[in-house]
């Protein structure tokens, strides 16, 4: 059973972690100058990272658990706002943007915290750091425009994708030996 779950939590972790890098890069590469089309590249971004949260904060043991699952339902609720929005307001939309990347690097920092290698969590810690300093970065400027804070974006989520990829690879040590201890 044990086995079972985790299988699924590495096809899930690995699987969103290279669609989150395909659109970051995507994003990064092909963005265009229109706000809208910012909107919806940033906003799938954020759809993945938002589930990729709640599925993993599903299978996190113990009273931390909520600290993932939380911030991933926010994120993924209201990544749906901007592909909503048929002629939204420039700035509004991306500080809006911007504070659902400062939720997804807090969520990051939080897990980070979690983590028992001092590797991962030094890793985990500093990619959530990151999206948190480009979120506060593209609110504290957003006339920069929307191909500056959509590229900023698109390399932060990268990022992140990069570390949902290799928590995807290398949880099923972690968790083993999480489930062996408790004598399961």
């Amino acid at each position: 059973m044990i086995s079972t779950h985790l299988s699924f939590l590495r096809i899930v972790q690995i699987g969103l972690g290279i669609l989150i890098i395909i659109f970051s890069v995507i994003t990064y590469l092909f963005l265009v100058s229109s706000l809208l089309f910012v909107n919806i590249e940033i906003a799938i971004v954020l759809f993945f990272v938002g589930m990729e949260k709640i599925i993993t904060g599903a299978y996190t043991v113990g009273k931390y658990k909520w600290l993932s699952i939380g911030p991933g339902i926010l994120v993924t609720i209201f990544s749906g706002v901007p592909l909503s929005l048929h002629v939204p307001s420039e700035y509004r939309i991306i500080v809006f943007l911007a504070i659902l990347v400062f939720v997804s690097g807090a969520a990051r920092i939080v897990d980070g915290i979690h983590q028992e290698s001092k590797w991962s969590k030094i890793f985990i810690i500093g990619i959530g750091a990151q999206t948190i300093v480009t979120s506060v970065f593209i609110i504290s400027s957003p006339k920069l425009g929307a191909v500056v804070a959509g590229q900023s974006a698109a390399v932060t989520l990268l990022a992140g994708g990069i570390q949902t990829l290799v928590s995807g690879l290398g949880i099923g040590r972690r968790i083993r030996i999480k489930f062996h201890r408790r004598g399961t």
